[in-house]
């Protein structure tokens, strides 16, 4: 697990990666959003609250990057701010009370988890989808989509189980000003949904302020 540690606070950073630990995962400072690309886990240092501001900025850039584990470090003990900081996808949030030693060791945790994951194939939903018609079956019955709305569902059940951030899918969609384009895919979203939200082999969530996730009935996948 390759880690980058946003360069929020020099110091700070610094101090987290001389940190004397029994983890051996390579760590670099990152201080630009294209460096989001080449890590596998992202740790967010604050040391107090006046940096919000920046932690926010940097939860909302990963949201284009479902793959990311984010850590969230923060000096301070914080309140209200952690709920703010859960919901723009933050998946552990570890203040100084608990220690560098807690966030080291909950990397390793979740290195261990990742690595000991076997990954589930999408068995129990081969067959749903079909291509050349734009379909999917729900329960007994055929139903016929757009090519909009084929193209979203295929996607998330490409990635079953875990969340496709909106980002993602408004590019694919639209990908002339993708950003411009968040009501359409709300709309073609809720249409979708509506379509096929009596199956019994799978159900379509909105994860808010993240993405949508698909996810298997009777799976036992969680998102990341």
């Amino acid at each position: 697990m390759k880690l980058g540690i946003v360069n929020i606070d020099s110091d700070f950073s610094n101090a987290i990666i001389r940190h004397p630990s029994e983890n051996n995962y390579p760590m670099a400072l990152i201080s630009e959003k294209k460096e989001l690309n080449e890590i596998d886990g992202l740790i967010i240092p604050m040391s107090g609250k006046t940096q919000l501001t920046a932690v926010i900025d940097w939860l909302i850039a990963s949201q284009a990057h479902r793959q990311l584990f984010i850590w969230v470090f923060s000096k301070e003990t914080l309140e209200n701010e952690e709920i703010i900081l859960r919901q723009l996808g933050a998946n552990e949030i570890i203040t100084k009370e608990n220690n560098l030693l807690s966030l080291f060791l909950s990397i390793k945790n979740i290195d261990n988890w990742l690595n000991q994951k076997e990954i589930e194939p999408n068995g129990h939903l081969e067959g749903l989808l079909n291509s050349q018609n734009q379909t999917v079956i729900v329960n007994d019955g055929v139903k016929n989509l757009t090519r909009k709305e084929y193209l979203l569902l295929k996607t998330l059940y490409e990635n079953e189980g875990n969340v496709v951030p909106y980002t993602e899918l408004m590019t694919l969609a639209w990908p002339n000003n993708p950003e411009e384009h968040m009501y359409r895919l709300m709309n073609t979203m809720f249409h979708l949904r509506k379509k096929v939200n009596e199956s019994v082999d799978f159900n379509i969530s909105n994860v808010r302020s993240r993405g949508y996730v698909l996810r298997g009935k009777g799976s036992m996948k969680s998102i990341i």
